[in-house]
């Protein structure tokens, strides 16, 4: 059987500062780690807000290391957080999904990318639920909305067939009208008290293309509004993630990423999160501790630590038994909504990279 996910965070935790990480949220990641085998990349999303200690969980499972299959054979009552029996129900969903997708002949082998648990821990004193994104490979598909959206919702009635059907009928056909120079690569499924809703996850390049698709998809925001917020802040972007919740309606509550160029990445967050801090939308302490979230380590693992490619499984040498680990962040999210504080998310990446020589 496979290590634990908190042996990673063990690894971790010289790094994790109680300023970003308070003690009681650490606790929180250490019970769901307990629940899960280890996985190569993942990230803390936390609340940069003075006063708003909140820290989420991400989880990648990546089919080319075959952690969709070190899921499908992992328990799912091991270590499972028995107060609340939807995380088990869950993790029942996730595991028959990674069943399937672990079949030779899955039909949608070549277009999936990657499977993203999403754990929401609003008070770390009660166990989360945990959420789905599923990623998309770019693919010449990208290019017929039509067909991306069928592939797509078969991909959604896969990780839960109970989605209402007219929930998901009434998003694909929001998804058939978004053009192909906005790229979906992500979507995601969340339940929540008044049911089930999804994500949406579109990488756009500049601001007035956001304005002019959100028209199209029926938000019921308000672009000006929307523009006058975010004229300064995606100056230095290079693209934009776009996150918009639906329940048959997209939502008025945005997600907005901030992407900047590798090269002066440094640089641009730095720069960006002084200014939130300077409008109060971040404190100094958790800024500082966020961008001190970078560099590489090593660590010694034993073979059932980590999955594998099949290039290194079918390769004669035994597997590698040190590696390296990475801390990084990426960028900023910004999360908008009429009456509410301007809400800024930093994340917090850990990744083991297997490179293609090993």
């Amino acid at each position: 059987m496979k290590t634990s996910l908190d042996a990673y965070l063990d690894l971790l935790q010289p790094w994790l500062a109680p300023e970003l990480v308070a003690a009681p949220y650490q606790e929180r990641l250490r019970q769901i780690g307990r629940s899960l085998p280890v996985l190569s990349l993942g990230c803390l999303e936390c609340r940069l807000a003075p006063n708003d200690p909140q820290v989420d969980l991400n989880l990648c499972i990546n089919p080319r290391l075959n952690e969709h299959r070190t899921l499908r054979d992992w328990p799912v009552s091991a270590g499972a957080m028995q107060e609340n029996g939807s995380h088990l129900a869950m993790r029942q969903k996730i595991q028959s999904f990674c069943q399937r997708w672990s079949a030779p002949d899955f039909f949608l082998q070549n277009l999936l990318g990657e499977l993203w648990e999403v754990y929401d821990i609003v008070d770390p004193g009660q166990a989360p639920v945990p959420w789905l994104y599923i990623s998309f490979l770019p693919t010449a598909l990208d290019q017929d909305p039509v067909l991306k959206a069928e592939i797509i919702l078969q991909s959604l009635l896969l990780l839960d067939p109970a989605l209402p059907p007219r929930t998901t009928q009434s998003f694909q056909d929001a998804l058939c009208r978004i053009p192909a120079s906005i790229r979906v690569s992500t979507v995601g499924i969340k339940n929540s008290d008044t049911g089930p809703f999804l994500r949406l996850y579109m990488e756009i390049a500049t601001l007035p293309e956001l304005l002019d698709i959100l028209p199209v998809l029926g938000w019921p925001g308000n672009t000006a509004w929307l523009a006058d917020q975010l004229a300064d802040w995606v100056k230095p972007c290079t693209y934009l993630g776009i996150t918009l919740d639906f329940d048959g309606h997209f939502q008025q509550r945005i997600g907005v990423e901030c992407h900047f160029e590798l090269e002066r990445l440094a640089e641009s967050l730095a720069d960006f999160t002084r200014r939130l801090c300077e409008q109060g939308a971040c404190s100094w302490e958790k800024r500082e501790a966020l961008l001190a979230w970078d560099g590489r380590f090593e660590a010694s693992t034993g073979a059932a630590f980590w999955s594998w490619p099949d290039r290194v499984l079918e390769a004669a040498q035994a597997l590698p038994s040190r590696v390296g680990i990475k801390r990084m962040n990426r960028y900023v999210k910004l999360v908008l909504e009429p009456g509410h504080p301007l809400l800024a998310k930093g994340y917090m990446f850990f990744h083991r990279p297997v490179h293609r020589d090993a």
